[in-house]
């Protein structure tokens, strides 16, 4: 059923899920109205239907191309009944929002309960129904669009089945064949996941596998987390095993495996989510969170994760009031994480595992913080007290984005004053829009009201836009003449509203580029000359595990020795923060090329108001694996991946540094923090010279004739260690990590040397560097013995 009416309130237009729609009207004996008038039509969207098919494909419309906007698109899918559902996604890619409200994938069991819903650009995991049927639904607003979603299916006999992923509040687990015994060499893994403030218990109402003192035949081990690496609960066989089983977190993980021999009844197994459990998910404006029982001490093995969203464009401050956990220098057991972000793969902002107290507060880059909180099974401590709240003055200068009232859509704070600085590139405007207006009124907004003003070079401020009260239309679209925009909010100490929505985007050169296999870019008017006075940003990302790798095919920009009037900077990050990776002007001769340290580049481009030149080309493209690549650039910085965080326990990298064949590589270390080298079973960092790369199409030997280059240093430790030379145009800097027990890692810089030693057999040129004044370059060309 769609929908059930009555009353006087005129509904929003329905959409059927099929090709059909069935309606009926019903009277009693006696009140009567004027009744109801409706118009139907017939509506192309390429999307939904009734699936009952045994395998099959659903995807968004238009995939792999962009989908349409406002839409809705309902899949049922069917199956016969003692079966259940799969459903496997195979691309997936949605405008993010942290809550799903704009563009997302929602799928639901047959009685409405939620099985998951998904946006944004991450893979969700294969779902598993309860029983025989399956909502899939596609939604989409009327902005952003990105290039959708395909979906395998497949029905499965329910008394066969082995394993599944499971979104829901409860449920039922059994082994294969239940309750007839159970088949040999199976292997089922089962995941299942609670809300992120809720934990899970397992109720065990039938439990009977092969017995063993070990348990080494026919087993369930029950983890306390998604991964086989996550706590072990318990690993249980024969009929010996606790009646409930709780979590400590709001997953949990278990496996079924059988050998090739006896075979017994099985299990059945309930589970269910319980409002017992810590984390949370926290929107409101300002609040505290504290460590399980605190301030008493926290318990074993938890696993809690609280994430703090407030309103989009603002930020959030944190504060550690109180802390008291296990210490150990590396955080290993016990420790309070903080994230500049929604996820664990966000930056962390505060590891903390003592009893000291945090020197200040904590303020996000965005207006999402993740807190995480994770205990071992020994020792406990009386845990940990954090303030946050919501910082509404903040300076925007992303593409794009979108700004809220504090709290929104609830009503915002008496007394604030909120102001927003949104700054483009130089040549650029800015374009708003408001999608949702509601404040207090007033003839004269003197209450409480939003204001629009935009900036000019001399710091004047021209008024926009002033709004008040409570509009059926939004404001018209407002457009910046300048590249700075200011968006204030102001409340008094009485009535309050549901606030304001808008969206803004920077009109200009640049982009926001995702998940691109590969593209070029250039500066404006290329090869034409670009303009004075402008100022340009590409941020090229791709999905974690991916590198950004970037060639600068042609550059010819006004030259200084500084770069400070028009160049063009590389960042191996998000924006202008992260490390830089190139500084350029002047004019190159041969190609440079860098590889991001992670999967985000930031490129910026800027010209001051005099000499203009031919400008720039490059090329850029994805690189699959998370560390290492080639640079040939004649100097940048590489570091270990995640740098400042701790690189990874199984990274095992590569960088190769070439530089012009006529000169050598000098590289120096700003940082190094990594676990003593004991009998070479720790982390190193090794320095080769001349390296042979099998699959590089070049092979140069400097240094000898075979490919195993002479080794420069083996180093390991926590200094930093100087400055190293090569002898040769390459240099290989390689990471190798062993074990759990890694750090920091390390932070390298490495330029051009001036000079080098030369065979004059090979032929060849030997060319300046690109040095303004004040060098002395030498030499040495020498020929093969006679």
């Amino acid at each position: 059923m769609i929908g059930q009416l009555c009353g006087t309130i005129t509904p929003e237009n329905i959409i059927s899920t099929y090709n059909f729609l069935w309606m009926k009207f019903a009277t009693d004996g006696s009140v009567q109205n004027r009744g109801f008038y409706a118009q139907y039509e017939a509506i192309e969207i390429g999307c939904g239907g009734v699936l009952t098919d045994p395998v099959g494909q659903l995807s968004s419309p238009r995939h792999p191309d962009r989908y349409p906007h406002s839409i809705t698109c309902s899949w049922y899918l069917k199956a016969p009944a003692n079966h259940i559902i799969r459903l496997t996604f195979t691309s997936f890619e949605l405008e993010h929002d942290s809550s799903c409200l704009y563009d997302y994938v929602l799928v639901q069991d047959l009685d409405g309960t939620e099985i998951g819903k998904f946006c944004g650009n991450r893979r969700p995991p294969s779902l598993t129904s309860m029983d025989s049927s399956i909502f899939v639904k596609f939604v989409t607003d009327a902005s952003v669009a990105r290039d959708g979603f395909t979906a395998n299916y497949e029905f499965l006999d329910a008394s066969q089945a082995c394993g599944g992923t499971f979104y829901r509040e409860s449920g039922v687990i059994k082994s294969p064949g239940y309750p007839n015994r159970y088949p040999h060499n199976a292997h089922c893994i089962w995941i299942v996941k609670g809300q992120n403030h809720r934990q899970i218990t397992l109720n065990i109402t039938s439990f009977e596998l092969e017995e063993h003192q070990n348990c080494r035949y026919d087993y369930l081990e029950i983890r306390n987390g998604e991964y086989e690496t996550s706590p072990l609960t318990g690993k249980y066989c024969g009929t010996n095993i606790l009646k409930a089983i709780t979590s400590h977190s709001n997953v949990m993980r278990l496996e079924f495996k059988t050998d090739n021999s006896m075979s017994s009844r099985g299990f059945e197994i309930y589970f269910d989510s319980s409002a017992t459990g810590c984390g949370a998910r926290l929107t409101s404006p300002r609040g505290s969170i504290v460590s399980p029982n605190y301030p008493q001490p926290y318990p074993y093995s938890a696993d809690c994760e609280w994430l703090i969203q407030t309103s989009a464009g603002s930020l959030i401050s944190v504060s550690v009031v109180d802390v008291d956990i296990e210490e150990h220098q590396q955080c290993l057991y016990d420790y309070l994480q903080i994230f500049d972000g929604p996820t664990e793969n966000s930056k962390t902002l505060l590891k903390i595992c003592n009893n000291q107290q945090s020197p200040g507060s904590l303020l996000s880059s965005g207006n999402s913080a993740l807190v995480r909180f994770r205990s071992d099974n020994t020792h406990t401590g009386g845990g940990f007290h954090l303030s946050y709240q919501t910082v509404c003055n903040n300076n925007l200068t992303s593409r794009r984005g979108v700004i809220e009232s504090p709290n929104f859509p609830n009503p915002y704070p008496h007394n604030h004053n909120c102001t927003w600085i949104i700054k483009a590139p130089k040549g650029s405007n800015i374009s708003i829009a408001f999608s949702h207006l509601f404040l207090e009124g007033g003839d004269s907004c003197d209450a409480d009201y939003i204001e629009v003003l935009e900036m000019n070079k001399i710091q004047q401020q021209t008024q926009l836009g002033k709004y008040c009260g409570s509009v059926s239309r939004p404001p018209d679209n407002l457009l910046t003449t300048t590249n700075t925009a200011i968006v204030r909010l102001v409340s008094d100490q009485s009535v309050s509203r549901e606030g304001f929505r808008l969206e803004w985007m920077t009109l200009g050169c640049g982009a926001d580029i995702q998940n691109k296999p590969s593209g070029t870019i250039t500066s404006p008017n290329y090869p034409n000359g670009y303009p004075v006075e402008t100022a340009c940003y590409w941020h090229i990302s791709y999905p974690p595990g991916n590198q950004v790798e970037l060639t600068i095919n042609e550059l010819d920009m006004e030259g200084d020795f500084d770069c400070r009037y028009d160049y063009l900077r590389v960042y191996g990050g998000e924006n202008v923060q992260a490390p830089r990776l190139l500084n350029l002007c002047t004019h190159v001769t041969s190609p440079q090329l860098v590889v991001s340290h992670g999967n985000h580049m930031f490129i910026e481009f800027n010209s001051d108001h005099s000499v203009s030149r031919r400008g720039f080309s490059a090329t850029f493209r994805r690189k699959a694996g998370g560390c290492g690549g080639v640079f040939k650039a004649s100097e940048s910085m590489i570091m270990s991946p995640n740098y400042p965080d701790p690189y990874n326990a199984n990274d095992d990298c590569d960088w190769l540094i070439q530089v012009d064949p006529s000169h050598l590589i000098v590289l120096e270390f700003y940082e190094f923090d990594l676990p003593e080298a004991v009998n070479d079973t720790k982390g190193y960092v090794a320095c080769q010279k001349n390296y042979h790369h099998l699959h590089h199409s070049h092979i140069w030997f400097y240094d000898g004739n075979s490919t195993a280059a002479p080794l420069i240093l083996k180093k390991s430790g926590q200094k930093p260690g100087g400055t190293f030379m090569s002898t040769g145009y390459q240099m290989l800097v390689k990471l190798v990590a062993n074990g759990n027990d890694v750090g920091i890692g390390f932070k390298a810089h490495y330029k051009t040397g001036c000079g080098g030693r030369l065979l004059a057999d090979e032929g060849g040129m030997i060319s300046s560097p690109s040095y303004f004044s004040f060098v002395n370059c030498s030499w040495i060309i020498y020929a093969a013995d006679p």
